[in-house]
């Protein structure tokens, strides 16, 4: 009698050489599925080699596993993706999955380049996956968008919450929010789609390992100058989660889930203190911290514009007053026997000193 290995299914991904995307990319391949996965590039070569240097960053048993990874040409921004008439029809045969997870990241990136790709971009992908859902194989849509979607809401938000009459402090908040909308378009035409939104996504649990050194770790280079007596941070707080953890929990709920159109929150029950975080990072850097206070404490008046700029380029130019909640996503990945830890102090001292080391130079 032979042992048959049960079939994975093969994925269309997009964002491979993105911080989030590319961590899927690695659980994928560990997993024995086949990827197809966009890239933007002259020749496939190149593009190719770029998402291998960012796996081979990764590392781990993914990289015995390259053979099942293809490398196709192309753009979000574009009709059809930018792929050949070709590569459209392999798509159309073989996917069985999409992750949509290419998207800017970056909060001070004017609104009309980072509508084209996040909310353009999610069109044309969900316009293609409706085409592979009629005429291929395609049976379910993967939308990774962000908990930071409620912009200036200041109560409690859960998977079930989207539109609150929220206003937006980043461009990129507001892009992740238009693109649930369309989202939500593209379900009520029959597409299977589940929505993860992850919260601030940090370096391994295990190793610190990043390449993504913005937010946090911009906020404690920004303590580090001492140009701040005091920051609007008392009673502050943000969810923290180790790339790791929160692909891990992505990837068991795509695959144990059975329940269509999911909105997820892959992160930890507990919310962690901006001031525990400048603490750590005070000792670890080694600065006096500056005093927190409430924002009605805080002279924004009185602030230059140096000290505005550096203050919008961190984690305060999010929203920390609200309580981001996820107690549907954990009571059932518990009922999968996954449990996502709580951000402790010792995760976090480990993440943050690989950061400054690699800041450093070391």
């Amino acid at each position: 009698m032979t042992n048959h290995k049960p079939h994975q299914p093969t994925i269309f991904l997009t964002g491979a050489t993105g911080f989030l995307g590319s961590y899927l990319l690695k659980l994928f391949l560990e997993n024995n599925h086949k990827v197809y996965a966009l890239s933007r590039g002259k020749k496939s070569q190149d593009t190719r080699g770029r998402i291998i240097s960012v796996l081979e960053f990764w590392g781990g048993p993914c990289l015995k596993k390259i053979i099942n990874l293809i490398v196709l040409n192309g753009d979000v921004t574009l009709k059809n993706l930018g792929l050949s008439r070709p590569d459209r029809s392999l798509l159309q045969a073989k996917t069985e999955q999409i992750f949509h997870s290419a998207a800017i990241t970056d909060l001070k990136t004017e609104s009309k380049q980072i509508n084209k790709v996040n909310i353009e971009g999610t069109r044309n992908i969900l316009n293609l996956g409706l085409e592979w859902h009629k005429k291929g194989c395609l049976k379910k849509i993967n939308h990774i968008s962000t908990a930071y979607i409620y912009g200036d809401y200041q109560k409690t938000f859960k998977e079930s919450d989207f539109y609150k009459r929220q206003k937006f402090y980043t461009n990129y908040e507001q892009s992740k929010f238009e693109a649930e909308k369309i989202v939500q378009q593209f379900r009520r035409k029959g597409l299977w789609i589940d929505i993860y939104r992850p919260s601030m996504v940090l370096g391994e649990s295990k190793s610190g390992k990043t390449f993504q050194l913005k937010h946090i770790y911009q906020f404690l280079n920004l303590c580090k100058v001492e140009i701040f007596q005091s920051l609007p941070i008392k009673n502050g707080y943000v969810s923290l989660v180790p790339i790791d953890i929160t692909c891990k929990a992505i990837y068991l709920l795509n695959t144990m889930n059975k329940v269509r159109n999911m909105v997820f929150h892959p992160f930890p029950r507990k919310l962690t203190s901006i001031e525990e975080i400048l603490n750590i990072g005070a000792k670890l850097i080694g600065f006096d911290p500056p005093q927190a206070v409430e924002l009605k404490d805080f002279p924004t008046l009185n602030l230059t514009p140096v000290q505005r700029m550096l203050l919008n380029d961190t984690v305060l130019s999010v929203n920390f007053k609200t309580k981001i909640n996820s107690d549907i996503t954990n009571n059932l990945l518990e009922k999968y026997r996954f449990k996502i830890p709580n951000m402790d102090n010792k995760i976090l001292s480990l993440i943050l000193r690989y950061s400054i080391n690699k800041k450093r130079g070391k």
